[in-house]
């Protein structure tokens, strides 16, 4: 046969169709999954809480009065809301402002600031002792917790999964990869 006649057969391009469908499929079945994250701590409760029950948040701490180098990490956060938007309601950000008790107009200040999304974002005047002490265990190194350092991940259950620097460059890739998983697992 001509090579422009077998082009030309349909029998061709029925192989073709069905190569370019099934090459995918194979890919992804042969594709391994990072392990489930292990449960390092549970998550105790805090006021507002409520909001995120059933939901796979990220936290984080910060101070109003912070240096510059905890308003950049910050932005991590609002990369994280960027970036995290597909995950749909499954998926929230939770920022404890640990100098906020009674500073509501400063917090909402900082909130928009941000421009963080209230369906999204939460933002917590206080960080409760329990929630402070239950990180500090849980840290290997927990100097700069409540200066926005840290990251953590807690899945709907309410147990906190991992602990992220959120100094590192590509922490925002690797926060949302464990995100999705938890969210798409269902654990």
């Amino acid at each position: 046969m001509k090579p422009s006649r077998i082009f030309a057969h349909p029998l061709f391009w029925v192989f073709v169709v069905i190569f370019m469908g099934a090459y995918p499929i194979f890919l992804a079945v042969q594709t391994k999954l990072p392990p489930v994250l292990p449960v390092v701590a549970p998550m105790p409760a805090f006021p507002g809480g409520e909001e995120v029950v059933g939901r796979v948040f990220v936290a984080d701490f910060f101070s109003l009065d912070c240096a510059a180098v905890c308003q950049n990490r910050q932005k991590r956060m609002f990369e994280l809301q960027h970036k995290g938007r597909n995950l749909g309601p499954s998926f929230h950000l939770v920022s404890f402002v640990v100098d906020g008790e009674g500073k509501a107009a400063a917090v909402e200040e900082r909130a928009r600031a941000l421009r963080a999304s209230p369906r999204m974002w939460l933002f917590v005047p206080g960080a409760p002792g329990v929630i402070v002490e239950t990180l500090r265990q849980a840290l290997l190194d927990p100097s700069g917790l409540l200066e926005g350092r840290w990251l953590v991940l807690v899945d709907p259950k309410g147990r906190i999964r991992a602990v992220y620097d959120a100094d590192e460059p590509d922490v925002v890739k690797r926060v949302l990869i464990d995100a999705g998983l938890i969210v798409n697992r269902g654990h």
